[in-house]
């Protein structure tokens, strides 16, 4: 194998170092401003008092560490920004953050204890742990704040507050709408494809992803060539690409998440097949965006391919002040750690998350439950992503479906236009 898996993680080291950190900090005579909307920065008065503790977990180990880890950085850098801000409510705000080590399990245990110490509560990172953490903080009555709550088909109530909003006026919908934004970025140039080779996780959220678009090229009259589904971990990816050059699809839809599109295209380069075209759901996009480089060189082409976003550092959503100021916040800290310091949809997720959460918080100035979900669900707020609402099912009032493609070793948003990169467009060619 021309390209193991050690190699391309290697590779996030030297690349991350060497990515510019595009400055957007204020300069000396301007004033500090606050994550929180509606918020103000005091930095000369220190926040007092006991803390306002905001419980939760994250997958700072097992498979789905390298994607966890992005959203502690957010989350720190947060916590951090609000203090030198002169605190939440004039105290000071302190996270309680646990391992679940991407293990539902053990997500179930964590938030049974944090509901009765916690303040707040916020939920951990990606589908399965998200919905078994649940279970305690439901039982309790407690708002349950979710940075990337992936199944938002899956019924939690009117207590929930996803930052990642999915929507749909029914509880089939929501993956719907966020496939059809593939299709209609597609359809954008003119050459859609006739037919495409479907394959998922068994995860929840990209089993979710790929029944939409499964359900929507039916509809519109594409092929399916072939659909499978392989284990989170240990599945053998040298296999699938083998089956899929086969076929020799019009397009790929992959419910990859971590690091699935890495080892998809080390299997890809391994036997010198270059797709057409391919989306990939949820990728880490540290270790997929370093391994670019060489498995272009090795596969004699661009890699243009897709994958699902809310935001991606570029206008219109870099011209926010508090989303240009946590641009810098957020690189400086994951640069310092060896992480992927280019702010995507997890971290733009996650600070999104906090902004909601602390605006109530500001707003309300109150910590009951009660009344922060009532001036929750009756308040948009404007935060990194977008405006955001929770006035639907599950808490879903909004749609930021987005699709983001790898164009020059860039992550630009290409669909809807609204939200494109100025001067981009859709690349595919069947």
């Amino acid at each position: 194998m021309r390209k193991n898996l050690i190699f391309s993680l290697l590779l996030v080291v030297a690349l991350v170092s060497a990515l510019p950190l595009t400055s957007f900090a204020q300069d000396d005579d301007m004033e500090l401003v606050s994550p929180i909307p509606g918020g103000e920065c005091t930095p000369d008065v220190a926040p007092e008092g006991d803390p306002i503790v905001v419980g939760g977990s994250l997958a700072l180990t097992g498979p789905l560490a390298a994607t966890g880890n992005i959203h502690r950085v957010a989350g720190q850098v947060f916590v951090d920004w609000v203090n030198e801000c002169g605190g939440l409510l004039g105290r000071p705000l302190e996270w309680d953050l646990s391992d679940d080590a991407t293990n539902p399990e053990q997500a179930v245990s964590i938030y049974t204890g944090l509901v009765e110490s916690a303040d707040l509560i916020v939920g951990p990172y990606a589908a399965a742990n998200i919905l078994a953490a649940a279970g305690p903080v439901g039982q309790a009555g407690r708002i349950y704040f979710t940075h990337t709550n992936g199944a938002p088909q899956q019924e939690l109530g009117d207590w929930h507050f996803p930052s990642w909003q999915i929507s749909g006026e029914t509880p089939e919908e929501p993956w719907l709408t966020a496939a059809q934004t593939v299709f209609d970025a597609l359809d954008s140039t003119g050459n859609a494809p006739e037919n495409m080779f479907f394959m998922t996780a068994e995860f929840p959220t990209t089993i979710s992803l790929v029944e939409g678009a499964r359900e929507i090229a039916a509809e519109s009259g594409i092929e399916e060539v072939d659909y499978i589904t392989y284990p989170i971990q240990g599945a053998d990816f040298n296999s699938i690409a083998l089956r899929i050059s086969a076929e020799d699809p019009d397009f790929i839809f992959v419910g990859g998440i971590g690091l699935d599109a890495v080892n998809l295209y080390n299997a890809f380069a391994d036997i010198g097949y270059a797709p057409k075209g391919l989306y990939v759901a949820l990728p880490a996009p540290g270790p997929f965006m370093a391994s670019i480089p060489e498995l272009e060189e090795l596969l004699g082409t661009e890699i243009n391919a897709m994958s699902l976003t809310i935001f991606e550092n570029h206008a219109p959503f870099s011209e926010d002040p508090a989303t240009a100021e946590f641009v810098t916040r957020f690189g400086e800290a994951a640069q310092a750690e060896e992480l992927y310091s280019t702010v995507e949809t997890q971290a733009a997720a996650s600070f999104s998350m906090w902004q909601s959460m602390t605006a109530a918080v500001v707003a309300t100035e109150s910590l009951e439950d009660d009344v922060l979900k009532e001036w929750l669900l009756s308040n948009d707020i404007d935060v990194a992503a977008g405006s955001i609402s929770f006035d639907g099912f599950n808490g879903y009032g909004t749609d930021f479906s987005r699709v983001v493609q790898i164009q020059d070793g860039e992550r630009v948003i290409v669909w809807p236009p609204e939200f494109a990169a100025p001067d981009v467009e859709v690349i595919y060619s069947r």
